[in-house]
């Protein structure tokens, strides 16, 4: 993408453990491999977006 929709400075990432969460450092991936994670996120939501926008409904989960 490239467009600088959002700069991959995120430092700790909430990591689900059993039942909860924990906050884990995020400096094992190469950074290549974070824009690779960030340009697919990013590609769902756009997906997402449009297919709301078709009419299509989408049931939000809840984390427990």
């Amino acid at each position: 993408m490239g467009r600088g929709l959002a700069a991959c400075t995120v430092k700790q990432v909430p990591v689900k453990v059993g039942e909860g969460f924990e906050d884990r450092k995020f400096n094992v991936l190469q950074t290549q491999h974070r824009q690779a994670i960030k340009e697919r996120t990013f590609t769902s939501l756009k997906s997402l977006s449009s297919r709301k926008k078709q009419g299509y409904k989408y049931q939000k989960r809840m984390a427990q």
